[in-house]
């Protein structure tokens, strides 16, 4: 009881701390998995089966900023991102121009296009397609590269709006669309999330007293051992 509690005050945990993250996606563990695996949104059809972190990808409310470079998804699908070699999952589509023209997102990763190439551009004030192709006075410079995951794929978070997964379950996307200007929310919603932090607390609380109160018998029964062998 106490590692389940533990487990899922982690994950609520991650959940509030990433309530303003454009694109995070709510994580659940196991025993919220068993709550929701009925309604269809989580990624993996065998989650129920383990304990667990899984992702709820429901799509978060779209917001306009009207910044060109800021990109929101509607419907499913990924940003690819390149970190250090490796290739990663987004939904946080707020990107800016480093000092050679790349488009990286916040924490410094490129995006890629659908050659998995670091897209580069000559200044911020491009056009962008619902398909995601770059064009810059009626040339097209790239075309971004959106993925999404085969059904049963397992998605790890890697923090905020950020996932990896098996390569060979990376497919191409084929309703999503891009939006220029605008930005996907988190998913989460706190009232539950702040109600689930109350059960797992309550849990480990009397997951701690039957601990005690264990340590207790055990202690009883070592000293009544003990006295019956004089």
């Amino acid at each position: 009881m106490l590692s389940t509690s533990q487990k899922r005050l982690e994950t609520v945990s991650r959940n509030i701390s990433n309530t303003e993250t454009s694109g995070h996606k709510r994580l659940v563990s196991f025993e919220n998995i068993l709550e929701t695996a009925r309604s269809g949104s989580i990624t993996s059809p065998l989650a129920a089966q383990a304990f667990a972190t899984d992702v709820v990808m429901a799509q978060g409310a779209l917001s306009l900023t009207d910044r060109p470079l800021d990109l929101a998804i509607s419907g499913s699908g990924f940003f690819k991102m390149m970190d250090g070699g490796q290739i990663q999952l987004s939904r946080n589509g707020a990107f800016q121009l480093d000092g050679d023209g790349h488009l990286i997102d916040v924490q410094g990763r490129y995006l890629l296009d659908e050659h998995d190439t670091p897209i580069r551009l000559p200044h911020a004030a491009v056009s962008i397609e619902s398909d995601g192709t770059i064009i810059d006075d009626g040339i097209a410079l790239a075309r971004i590269g959106l993925v999404d995951v085969t059904d049963g794929a397992v998605l790890s978070p890697l923090g905020g709006a950020s996932f990896q997964a098996d390569p060979a379950d990376l497919l191409p996307v084929e309703r999503a669309q891009v939006l220029q200007g605008m930005l996907e929310g988190s998913n989460v919603d706190l009232a539950p999330e702040m109600l689930s932090m109350m059960t797992a607390l309550r849990q480990g609380e009397m997951g701690a007293r039957m601990v005690q109160v264990y340590d207790q018998l055990m202690g009883q029964v070592f000293t009544t051992f003990g006295s019956s062998r004089r």
